[in-house]
């Protein structure tokens, strides 16, 4: 028996994946924003490895530091922020 004022044993029990239960991303955060998260964060990291991968590729053709669209240099401070950049300033800026 449960003490007096206890609340009543989940019918689910510890563990439980059903609805409502919680999962460990923090108070009330439920398993499928839990997988939706880890989803986005294997999507974002899928890209940025694409990137270093074009990056080492271009390094290899002798192409990095130059922009993909007009062959025109890409600043160093540039590169130094991202170093798997494509693209020259007003090609960035044209988006």
């Amino acid at each position: 028996m449960s003490p007096p004022g206890a609340s009543p044993p989940s019918a689910a029990g510890p563990g439980s994946t059903g609805p409502g239960s919680t999962a460990p991303g923090g108070p009330g955060a439920t398993l499928p924003s839990v997988e939706e998260r880890y989803e986005s964060e294997l999507t974002r990291s899928a890209s940025v490895l694409d990137g270093v991968d074009r990056a080492l590729q271009r390094l290899s053709d002798g192409t990095y530091g130059t922009c993909e669209t007009c062959g025109a240099p890409i600043l160093d401070a540039d590169l130094a922020g991202d170093p798997a950049r494509r693209l020259c300033e007003q090609h960035l800026a044209l988006g």
